[in-house]
């Protein structure tokens, strides 16, 4: 699993080298957005956006989320990535664990209304 954390002052860093016109508390939503492109991009129309996670420089990953068009490719984001931690895989997966018994307890609960 890979992670990056973002506090305020390194999304300032961020922002300076990366030119972006966003501050610390829209980021999250743009990101949000600039997923959704990516997920509902098609090549209709000359331009997709793409996420893209590079692996080859191990630990030391980067997301990266790019619009191609037939022009040219642009880079909206880059964001080093590195491994997660035993406590970070552990917070994580005990979240999963939640989400999971959440869920089946709702399923079990909507099964008894059926069922009477």
């Amino acid at each position: 699993m890979l992670v990056v954390e973002i506090s305020e002052s390194d999304f300032l860093v961020l922002k300076q080298e990366q030119s972006l016109n966003v501050d610390y508390q829209e980021f999250p939503a743009m990101l949000s957005q600039l997923f959704e492109y990516c997920m509902n991009s098609s090549k209709e129309g000359g331009m997709t956006f793409r996420a893209i996670v590079d692996m080859t420089r191990t630990p030391d990953c980067t997301f990266s989320i790019i619009e191609a068009s037939n022009f040219k490719n642009h880079q909206h984001l880059l964001l080093k990535l590195r491994t997660a931690n035993d406590e970070q895989l552990k917070k994580h997966l005990a979240h999963g664990l939640s989400l999971a018994r959440r869920e089946n307890e709702k399923l079990r609960e909507t099964q008894v209304t059926l069922n009477e």
